[in-house]
Parts: structure tokens; sequence; C-alpha cells
């Protein structure tokens, strides 16, 4: 079943609560064990299988969160993976104080989705004296353009430019998100299911 008409009809029990029973690695992707109580510590009224497809990455650690939510290509967590991929470069005179700049730009763009540390890439350098500091950082255009515009409104001069072109066009990819886990792939599936799922076991995490 498609996987917004399932989690609508998940939504649709009265004070459901989702809760992740046993996590399987499957070809090209993850199969999530669901099930559906009555509130938190109530009954369980359903029961899921989660299948995603194409996984470029997955954070479950939290079995039990409650809620399940699916978003399309435009989360950032999902674009990161399909934007066109640009570098950005300056020489601050203060490099702590624009690290800090960059990092309060990167929570308001993309909050908690995308870790601060992913895009500064490792040519960041530790203070020394008498050499340049110089802070390179590569990654998707959306974040990028808002990284070189702080900086700039800043004072901070700064060259973006194109960086490697992505193999072919990258297809499509959402994100399913529930509790603090989530999983970005190509398309996500549901089925629901009568038998009893496995035994629960412990989170999973995963980038491709």
């Amino acid at each position: 079943m498609n996987a917004a008409r399932a989690i609508a009809k998940i939504h649709a029990l009265p004070d459901s609560w989702v809760r992740v029973e046993r996590i399987h690695r499957v070809r090209g992707g993850l199969r999530l064990d669901l099930s559906v109580c009555r509130g938190r510590r109530g009954s369980i009224r359903a029961r899921w299988i989660l299948t995603c497809h194409g996984v470029r990455e997955a954070h479950v650690d939290d079995l039990d969160g409650g809620g399940l939510q699916l978003w399309d290509a435009r989360h950032p967590a999902a674009r990161q993976y399909t934007d066109s991929i640009v570098r950005v470069a300056c020489s601050p005179a203060d490099l702590l104080s624009t690290i800090g700049l960059l990092f309060h730009v990167h929570k308001a763009t993309v909050d908690d989705w995308i870790p601060f540390h992913r895009y500064l890439g490792t040519d960041v350098p530790a203070p020394s004296v008498g050499d340049p500091l110089r802070l390179r950082l590569r990654g998707p255009r959306f974040l990028m353009t808002r990284y070189a515009r702080a900086l700039r409104k800043a004072g901070v001069p700064c060259e973006m430019k194109k960086g490697s072109t992505r193999r072919g066009t990258p297809s499509p990819l959402r994100v399913i998100h529930f509790g603090n886990s989530y999983v970005v792939a190509r398309s996500f599936e549901m089925e629901e299911v009568a038998k009893p799922l496995a035994n629960k076991q412990r989170g999973f995490r995963g980038r491709e």
C-alpha cells in the first residue's frame, strides 16, 4: 500500500501510538515491523510492515516515538542528496567566530536534520600562529547558498563555485519520520499484517 494512504489509515485510529518492533536489512533497503497501539501503554490494535526502498540514510534509535509522518523531496534530509554540489571558501579573520556564525545559519536552515560537521569537511584548519586560516565547505547548493549569504552579510568575503557533478539525474527521495528516528529513501511501502511480529530489537543507524 502507498505509505501516505497507510499513514492516514493509522492516524484515523483514535489515540494511535506507533512502535517499531523489529528492523530487518533487505536488499536495497530496510524493513521495519511496526505495531500500532491504543495510546503508549495500550493494547496492540494493528500491525504493519514498512519497507524502505533505496535507503540513503537511516537513524532508527527511537523505537517508541509514537508518531509517523512522511515528507517529500523538499525536506532538507532528502534534498541534501539531490541538490547540485557547491564549494564555498573564505579566509576569515576570526575562524572560530565564523564557524559559530555558520552553526547558527545551519540550525536555522535545517535544524538538526543534517549534522553541522557533515559539510565542513576535513579542511577546517586548527588555528596556528602565522598561518592563513582558510575555511572550505562543500555541500548541497541550498545550504551552501545560505552559508555564503550569511558570510557576506557579516563582512567575510567568500568564493562560491560549482563542485563535482552527481552521476546521472538523482532520483527524488522522501523522508519518513517517527519519534526521533527517520529514514531517507527513494520510496516507502506499507502492508498491514495479521500475524504476530517478532520480538523487539535495538535501533539501527546507517548512511550509504
